[in-house]
Order: structure tokens, then C-alpha cells, then sequence
């Protein structure tokens, strides 16, 4: 997953991002910059979960797909001999 820091800079990590958007580490930092932190890490978030769903959802299509081409290929085969 992609870590957001305050500064609007990017790293790339397996882990939580490094500066959450509601941390203060003892400076003020204005609510517009929190708000755009947060709307870039939500974003990112989103994009993750959604490229998580659309992985397995074609995993899953691919796994009916060979079972069913299985099944009829089995099916023609029973057919013919018998």
C-alpha cells in the first residue's frame, strides 16, 4: 500500500502510512492540509480495495471458467464413448 505523508509526498510500503493526516507532531498544521491528506489517503485506500476485488473476482471467473470448460469436455467424452 502506498504511505501519505503530510507534505504530500508518496512512498510506497507494506505498512501504514509513516504520518497519519490527523497527527500533529507538536507544529499546527492547517485543516486545509489535513483535509487534502486525508482525501489523497482515502483515495489510495479505496484504489487498493478496489484493485483487491477485481483481482479475486477474476480469479474466481477464471477458476468457474476451467471447471466448467472441465465439466463439458468431460460430458463430450461420456458421450461419445457411450
Amino acid at each position: 500500500m502506498t504511505a501519505v505523508h503530510m507534505d504530500g509526498k508518496f512512498q510506497e510500503k507494506n505498512a501504514r502510512p509513516m504520518l497519519h493526516p490527523f497527527c500533529n507532531l507538536g507544529n499546527e498544521v492547517d485543516e486545509e492540509r489535513q483535509r487534502t491528506a486525508l482525501r489523497i489517503y482515502k483515495s489510495i485506500v479505496i484504489r487498493e480495495k478496489r484493485k483487491l476485488l477485481l483481482l479475486s473476482f477474476i480469479k474466481r471467473e477464471k477458476t468457474w471458467r476451467e471447471t466448467t470448460a472441465k465439466r463439458l469436455i468431460n460430458f463430450h467424452f461420456y458421450a461419445i464413448i457411450t
